[in-house]
């Protein structure tokens, strides 16, 4: 059996493949997920759509819920981009969360492009913030992953992240993610 291992930073936080902080700028962007899915951070909380190489399948008003979350740090915006990359008919909408409980919907996407949304201010500061994808009503459409910029607080500090699978009993590396 194998565990995933983040890069941890000197204050406790952790970041995973495709996550940076640059400042007191945190970003993430995966170009393909592959088979690491939902094991890569920022996690994977629902997945109610369809997995289709390195894009989201989303028919109906199936969706994914990523929890975005720095340890000792807050989020003080946030800012998503993402493209729909190929599209049939309906809408995908964009909406986030502190709590993963009240959503606010930031954005709604009817047509293959890249839309960008950003957050509410009402939500910040935020120590997790949840982003949920999904469809609406008679949806069929592609989705590549989401692009996320956000600032955060605490030290400013410069680190990329990664995702190494170890095997729980011997502890080697099976293999390393970005």
């Amino acid at each position: 059996k194998v565990k995933p291992v983040y890069n941890v930073l000197a204050d406790g936080a952790e970041l995973g493949a495709g996550e940076a902080v640059d400042g007191d700028v945190y970003r993430f962007y995966r170009r393909e997920f592959h088979v690491q899915g939902p094991h890569v951070r920022p996690f994977l909380r629902r997945n109610g759509a369809t997995f289709n190489s390195n894009r989201w399948c989303i028919y109906g008003d199936s969706g994914v819920d990523y929890l975005f979350e720095l340890k000792g740090r807050r989020f003080l915006d946030f800012k998503v981009d993402l493209p729909v990359v190929h599209y049939s008919k309906g809408a995908v909408k964009i909406s986030v969360s502190s709590d993963g409980k009240d959503w606010n919907e930031i954005a709604e996407c009817g047509k293959r492009d890249i839309f960008s949304a950003a957050a509410a201010a009402g939500i910040f500061p935020a120590e997790r913030v949840y982003l949920r994808v999904s469809g609406v009503g008679g949806t069929s459409l592609q989705t590549g992953f989401p692009r996320v910029t956000a600032r955060i607080d605490g030290t400013r500090l410069r680190a990329a992240g990664f995702t190494r699978y170890v095997d729980e009993k011997s502890g080697d590396t099976v293999c390393e993610v970005g």
